[in-house]
């Protein structure tokens, strides 16, 4: 293929990309950015980015580890590849992963550097938001405990492991039916299927605390997929009508140590 149309369909290619694209000297001087680029930097106009420094759109911090230590990496193994933040014209921070790499001709001399810039602004924010909802599950005082298809534990937090008087180690190695005798294994498959077809549940449930002195040293085995999150209250209630519809353990009295509301997840 002749190089100018390699060249105009490589332009085309950048124009109508998402990514940002960009090409400068070797000395850091920018000679061509994409649509993508300039509105990532907040440029109205990409001929305002033409001639302006690459280390011009960096924070300050970030502006001396792109000189010192990643644009001599660059030029000493030919390539770089991490997250940096670039810094728009209206000062806003944008996080961004960034690929640099160096353009050398077909005797392996250098002549350009180059940049292709991943915004992942949208990623961070989803991010935090993730990280605040599971420290939020983490420190709740509601015990928060999740099961995979198979009836054992994935996760509890602090506050189920304080109420159970189990170790994390410990209940994650252990099936619901240990702390739960009216949940055994017999039923437990039923009691997914239920779940998996209703999607949340609320439901009657005894949990037994650790025995004092009791060590547990289970290995557990190999499950399936899918798991489901299980939040529950105290209550002083007794039960004395059908739990989860057995007519075997109807009339039976004891005590209701927790209420637990239940949610099937794919």
């Amino acid at each position: 293929m002749d190089p100018k149309q390699q060249l105009l369909i490589f332009k085309k290619l950048a124009e109508a990309s998402s990514l940002g694209y960009g090409i400068s000297n070797l000395d850091g001087t920018i000679i061509y950015a994409n649509p993508a680029l300039c509105t990532m930097v907040g440029e109205k106009k990409c001929e305002n980015v033409l001639g302006k420094k690459v280390s011009s759109y960096y924070p300050h911090d970030t502006r001396k580890k792109l000189l010192n230590d990643i644009l001599p990496t660059v030029k000493r193994k030919g390539s770089w590849h991490g997250e940096l933040s670039y810094m728009s014209v209206q000062g806003t921070v944008i996080p961004t992963v960034q690929d640099i790499f160096l353009i050398s001709d077909e005797t392996g001399k250098p002549l350009y550097l180059s940049n292709v810039v991943t915004d992942i602004s949208e990623r961070k924010k989803a991010e935090e938001a993730l990280s605040l909802t599971q420290f939020s599950i983490d420190n709740s005082s509601v015990n928060i405990f999740w099961l995979d298809k198979e009836g054992y534990f994935v996760y509890a937090n602090d506050q189920a492991l304080r109420s159970l008087g189990y170790t994390r180690g410990e209940l994650l190695s252990m099936h619901v039916g240990d702390i739960d005798p009216l949940m055994t294994r017999e039923r437990w498959p039923k009691h997914w299927k239920d779940l998996k077809r209703k999607k949340i549940s609320g439901l009657e449930m005894v949990h037994r605390r650790k025995p004092i002195g009791l060590v547990l040293n289970k290995t557990r085995p190999s499950t399936g997929h899918g798991s489901f999150g299980s939040s529950y209250r105290d209550s002083n209630a007794r039960c004395l009508t059908p739990v989860g519809g057995d007519p075997g353990l109807a009339r039976r009295d004891f005590p209701l140590d927790r209420q637990t509301r239940l949610g099937a997840h794919r």
